[in-house]
């Protein structure tokens, strides 16, 4: 597992990212951002709690023990799964008049909730390394909802989609036909805002509200 400062940026213009925080609202910020700077929608595609008693054990670079918690995926509005169902003859009769737009984008954005368990970190110098991470692993998952005294560290981990990932659209500008003039303003707001230092959701969501009231 990769260890970087919360919050660390990669620009989006290179590869894929990764950005660490330490809530899931921190997380969610950072996902409105990304929307609003590259202009492309994702929506909740998959969500889901892993089974407590069957949570797996994992060791980072560090040699730390970790397990994930919960897995979030949002899907951009370009992709397959967002497409809405037709009849035959409707899409027959559209593809006639115009040609269809691609809906095939595969971009996606992940969150995982991540518990680490720095206290039980392993020197790879140490005598019988692996059978000590086999223990140590054992103890974790035995003793996980009953011993107060297991030292825990909550993390969130989000991965970002690089522009190569995105297809048959474009990123970063408006789009054409699925966007309305009273969306490019409040976009452009929004940035304005945000530029501003304003990064809490119910405030962001407040503001907006007020804007398009006004």
């Amino acid at each position: 597992m990769d260890t970087v400062e919360y919050g660390s940026n990669t620009s989006l213009e290179s590869e894929p990212c990764i950005k660490w925080f330490p809530s899931l609202e921190l997380a969610e910020q950072e996902l409105y951002r990304h929307e609003v700077d590259t202009m492309c929608s994702f929506t909740l595609f998959k969500k889901k709690k892993n089974d407590p008693d069957k949570r797996r054990i994992h060791w980072d670079k560090d040699n730390i023990p970790f397990f994930v918690m919960e897995f979030i995926r949002y899907q951009c509005t370009h992709g397959k799964v967002n497409r809405v169902r037709r009849t035959p003859a409707l899409v027959t009769k559209q593809l006639r008049v115009k040609k269809s737009r691609k809906t095939d984008c595969e971009a996606c954005i992940t969150i995982r909730e991540i518990i680490k368990f720095p206290q039980f970190q392993v020197a790879p110098q140490q005598r019988s390394f692996k059978n000590k991470k086999t223990l140590i692993s054992k103890f974790i998952k035995k003793n996980l909802d009953t011993n107060k005294d297991l030292v825990k560290c909550t993390l969130f981990r989000m991965t970002f989609p690089g522009p190569a990932d995105h297809y048959g659209h474009e990123i970063g500008k408006v789009q054409v036909g699925t966007v309305t003039n009273l969306n490019r303003l409040v976009l452009k707001y929004l940035k304005e805002i945000i530029a501003k230092g304003n990064s809490s959701v119910p405030e962001l969501k407040q503001l907006v509200d007020k804007y398009v009231v006004e």
